[in-house]
C-alpha cells in the first residue's frame, strides 16, 4: 500500500497545526537562471492537470446531479507489511476501492456528497486486512458575488497501516500487534471573501478521534487515550494582490489539541507573512515566515522562528517539478511500565520533491521523493526517514486506466532501530 504523507513521520503523535515549511527556492533559481524553458500554451496548469483534462472522466447525470463513482482493483507485494525493524512481514496484498461522488449546483448553493470504501487484504501473516470507509457531505452557499461559505462533515473509520506502530516505553520502542483501529468525525467552516485587491479568508476545523485499545507484541495493553479527543484549527490570512504575479500576506492560526488523557494536550499559536509570486513565467512560488509556540501541560513548550515555501517548476509542455519543504514543531508521546504518559516536545524537518511526466498523451508518469528529519528537543531521539516512489496511469480507454507503481521507503531511528519497506502494485480502475 503506498505511503500517505502523514506515515512519513515516525514520531508524530496525528495531525499538527503547525503546517511550517522551509524554502527550496535559491538552488532551484540559480540552475533555472541558466536553463531554456518552454511556454506551456495551455496555460500553466500542471502536467497532471492537463492529463485529467485530456482524458476525462464520464460522468452520469440524474435529476440535477452530476455522479461519479469509481472502481479500482489492485495487486502486489510488500515485503514489510508491519513496518518492523526485524521478523518476516512480507506479504502479497489485494487491494478493492470504490468511490461515488455527487454535486448538484442551483446557482448560489453547490452541495457535496461523497462515500469511499477500501480494503487491502494481506495473505500472509498479520494482521489480514486493512480498510478505511467514509463518507462526508458539503454545502459552499454563495452569499455574494464577492463572498461564499463553506461547511463540510463527515464520519471515517479505518484499520490503517503506519509507520513506527508501537510506543515508547521506558526508552524502549514496543511494537503493536495490530493495526490501529480508529473513528473519526471532521468538521470544517471556511468563509472567503474580496474587495478589490484584498481577500480574507477564516477557516475553522475540528477532529474528533476515537482509538481503541492496542495490545503490544510483549503482551501489554496500552490504551490509545492519548491521541483519541479533540483537534481544533482556527486560521485567517489577509492577502493583498499587487497584479497577477505578486501577492503578499499575513497569516495567524490558533490550534487546541485536547485528549481524552490530558497529559498529551497540545495549545499552539503562529503569526507569519508570506508572499505568491512568480519570479520567472516558468516558476510560481509560495513563501511564508514568522513565529510558531506549542505548550504542554507537563513538559516545556517548543517555540521558534518558521519557514514554509513551495516552487512549481514549468519545466515543459510535458514536464512540471515541484519541491517543498517543512519544519514543524509538535509532542511526541511516551510511556513507562506504569502506565504514566509524558510529552516531549520534537521537531521535524521535511524536503520533498515530485515530479509528473506525460510522455503520451494517456500516459502520465510520475514520481515522489522525501526525506525527514525528526529530533527529541533533548535529543534522545532521532528519526530519518527517505522514501522514493514511481507511478505510472495509462487510460486504455475513456473508463478504463491501468496503474502501476513501485515504492521505496528506509528509516533509521535511534529508537526503533532501521527499517525498510519495498511495495509493488499492479492494476484497473474504471473512472467516472
Amino acid at each position: 500500500m503506498p505511503l500517505s504523507r502523514a506515515q512519513l513521520h515516525p514520531v508524530d503523535r496525528g495531525r499538527t497545526p503547525l503546517h511550517i515549511l522551509a524554502v527550496l527556492a535559491p538552488l532551484v533559481v540559480l540552475v533555472l537562471a541558466s536553463t531554456p524553458g518552454h511556454a506551456d500554451d495551455s496555460g500553466r496548469i500542471t502536467v497532471a492537470e492537463r492529463f485529467r483534462q485530456n482524458n476525462p472522466a464520464a460522468r452520469i447525470e440524474t435529476a440535477g446531479w452530476r455522479l461519479r463513482p469509481l472502481a479500482e482493483l489492485r495487486a502486489g507485494y510488500t515485503d514489510n507489511v508491519q513496518w518492523r525493524a526485524s521478523g518476516d512481514n512480507g506479504s502479497p496484498e489485494m487491494t478493492l476501492r470504490t468511490s461515488l461522488e455527487a454535486s448538484r449546483d442551483s446557482g448560489i448553493a453547490e452541495w457535496r456528497l461523497r462515500g469511499s470504501y477500501t480494503t487491502t487484504r494481506y495473505t500472509q501473516g498479520t494482521p489480514g486486512s486493512a480498510m478505511s470507509a467514509s463518507a462526508s457531505a458539503g454545502l459552499s452557499l454563495r452569499l455574494s458575488p464577492l463572498a461564499e461559505l463553506r461547511a463540510q462533515v463527515g464520519y471515517d473509520q479505518a484499520r490503517e497501516p503506519v509507520s513506527a506502530n508501537g510506543i515508547e516505553i521506558d526508552g524502549a520502542w514496543v511494537n503493536y500487534r495490530d493495526f490501529p483501529d480508529v473513528e473519526r468525525i471532521p468538521l470544517s467552516l471556511n468563509l472567503v471573501a474580496r474587495h478589490g485587491r484584498l481577500s480574507f479568508e477564516v477557516e475553522a476545523t475540528m477532529l474528533r478521534s476515537s482509538f481503541d485499545d492496542l495490545v503490544t507484541t510483549t503482551g501489554v495493553t496500552v490504551s490509545q487515550d492519548f491521541r483519541s479527543g479533540w483537534e481544533n484549527d482556527l486560521r485567517t490570512r489577509a492577502t493583498w494582490s499587487a497584479h497577477e504575479a505578486l501577492a503578499a500576506f499575513v497569516e495567524a492560526e490558533l490550534g487546541f489539541e485536547h485528549y481524552d488523557n490530558s497529559t498529551a494536550n497540545a495549545d499552539s499559536y503562529s503569526i507569519a507573512v508570506g508572499t505568491l509570486f512568480e519570479p520567472h513565467p516558468l516558476l510560481r512560488t509560495q513563501i511564508l515566515a514568522g513565529f510558531a509556540h506549542e505548550d504542554y501541560p507537563i513538559a516545556d513548550g517548543a517555540s521558534g522562528l518558521v519557514f514554509e515555501g513551495q516552487l512549481t517548476w514549468y519545466m515543459s509542455p510535458l514536464v512540471t517539478v515541484t519541491a517543498a519543504a517543512a519544519r514543524t514543531f509538535r509532542g511526541n508521546v511516551v510511556t513507562d511500565t506504569a502506565g504514566t504518559f509524558s510529552t516531549e516536545p520534537a521537531t521535524s524537518n521535511r524536503i520533498g520533491l515530485a515530479a509528473d511526466w506525460e510522455p503520451l498523451r494517456q500516459l502520465l508518469v510520475s514520481l515522489q521523493a522525501t526525506w525527514t528529519v525528526d529530533e527529541t528537543e533533548s535529543g534522545n531521539r532521532r528519526d530519518n526517514a527517505f522514501s522514493l516512489g514511481v507511478k505510472a496511469q495509462y487510460a486504455l480507454t475513456e473508463r478504463l486506466h491501468a496503474h502501476i507503481g513501485v515504492e521505496h521507503w528506509s528509516g533509521q531511528s535511534s529508537i526503533i532501530g532501521d527499517v525498510s519497506r519495498n511495495w509493488i502494485s499492479v492494476g484497473l480502475s474504471t473512472p467516472y
